[in-house]
């Protein structure tokens, strides 16, 4: 139960107004009150025990797992929880093909390293002007790559959090066979995911509790307690 009240206190049960609800999620609503839609915690706890225990079968045989949140106020979240277990994570802008044209994308990866080596290794011999329009670009690049500057091959797991927001990264994963874990409000569709977490994901607290059991998972190689 302590964990319930810390979904409660979190704001994992907050749903949208009932004149947004996907009626797919119809059987994760515990109830509505005054236009808004709750969402059933037990079976929040249930899912997310699920996405765990599937996790924890992925990390045991050194499978990777990928991040992804680019909506704001929730990408700070992806950031923090990704990086703790260090996994890779995507939380600026979605880099279209990352996924279905992975050969290209990190070869685009490897020249941005090479770039930004090349520029400190060579600093002092840049006009100021030079150096200043060199910077501001590779500081672009960074924000776009910061979180997938380690990724080696295709993410084994994809965990998302803002699920409207991130559908071309789903589709991506999708066709390229990847598993998709997701936190899903009551105005998304689970069609689409493999194991569905029902809670509300515009909240950060709503998202940091949750993703925190997953990124636990994925560090100490142990299932949380609920």
């Amino acid at each position: 139960m302590k964990f319930v009240k810390k979904l409660l206190h979190s704001g994992v049960s907050y749903g949208h107004q009932k004149h947004l609800v996907n009626k797919k999620m119809f059987p994760y609503i515990s109830f509505e009150k005054k236009g808004i839609h709750f969402i059933n915690l037990f079976k929040t706890i249930k899912k997310l025990n699920e996405a765990c225990i599937f996790i924890l079968e992925k990390v045991k045989n050194k499978q990777n797992i990928l991040f992804i949140g680019t909506t704001p106020g929730i990408s700070e979240v992806i950031q923090t929880v990704a990086q703790k277990c260090r996994s890779c994570y995507v939380n600026y802008k979605w880099l279209g093909g990352l996924l279905t044209n992975w050969s290209t994308m990190h070869v685009q990866i490897k020249k941005f390293k090479l770039l930004k080596k090349n520029f400190y290794l060579n600093l002092k011999k840049y006009t100021k002007q030079k150096r200043i329009k060199l910077e501001n670009y590779i500081n672009k690049l960074y924000l776009k790559f910061m979180g997938i500057l380690n990724m080696q091959k295709l993410p084994d797991v994809v965990i998302i959090a803002g699920y409207n927001n991130e559908l071309t990264s789903i589709y991506e994963a999708k066709r390229k066979k990847i598993p998709i874990i997701s936190i899903m409000d009551t105005n998304c569709d689970p069609t689409l995911i493999d194991i569905v977490i029902p809670g509300n994901d515009d909240l950060p607290s709503s998202v940091k509790l949750i993703l925190s059991q997953l990124s636990m998972t994925i560090l100490k190689h142990v299932l949380p307690k609920f």
